[in-house]
């Protein structure tokens, strides 16, 4: 993370503090492309902004795949779990999902309802600010931050520890275990 810092420092329109790098929504792509270009073993995401701003972005699910897929042939394990509103979002989600478990991801999906009945994640999840997460090498994490339709604000990456603990041993193994695998 700290080329991160070094990268996004010397821009004026992102925010750095000595726990945070924050960028505004016209560079969540790019801050996205950086954050997993520089995962070394283990990738862990919770997609859930929308797929208007995700995968039927025109060119963005072919850029997406190609950098996916050099992270897997160089040894990275890729673990993508879509938080869906509906079931009639994962019949819309289908063919997206089968194409990235073809590629090598690790596909799983589950309804957001569900993931919520568990109180502490219900808890921590307001306290994140997001679903939409990403745990890089099990010792940082991306935030990808939405409106209330899902459309990204901006994104962040952060080592803090408390925020590091609440996603890997709260939200994402809490999503682990009630995700459906493809």
């Amino acid at each position: 993370m700290s080329e991160l810092s070094l990268l996004y420092g010397f821009k004026n329109y992102s925010k750095i503090s000595d726990k945070y790098i924050w960028v505004p929504k016209d560079v969540v792509w790019d801050f996205w492309k950086d954050c997993i270009s520089r995962t070394e073993h283990k990738f862990t995401i919770l997609s859930y902004a929308s797929n208007e701003e995700t995968w039927h972005l025109h060119g963005w699910r072919e850029f997406a795949l190609a950098i996916q897929e050099e992270r897997l042939k160089n040894g990275c394990r890729i673990e993508r779990l879509f938080c869906l509103e509906t079931n009639k979002e994962k019949d819309e989600l289908n063919n997206e999902m089968m194409i990235q478990k073809n590629i090598g991801i690790d596909v799983g999906y589950f309804l957001k309802k569900n993931l919520l009945n568990n109180k502490l994640v219900k808890k921590y999840s307001h306290e994140i600010g997001t679903l939409d997460v990403a745990l890089i090498d099990d010792s940082w994490v991306m935030r990808g931050h939405l409106d209330n339709k899902r459309s990204f604000t901006g994104a962040s990456a952060s080592r803090d520890e408390e925020l590091l603990k609440r996603v890997s041993f709260i939200i994402i193994r809490e999503a682990q275990k009630i995700s459906h695998k493809i």
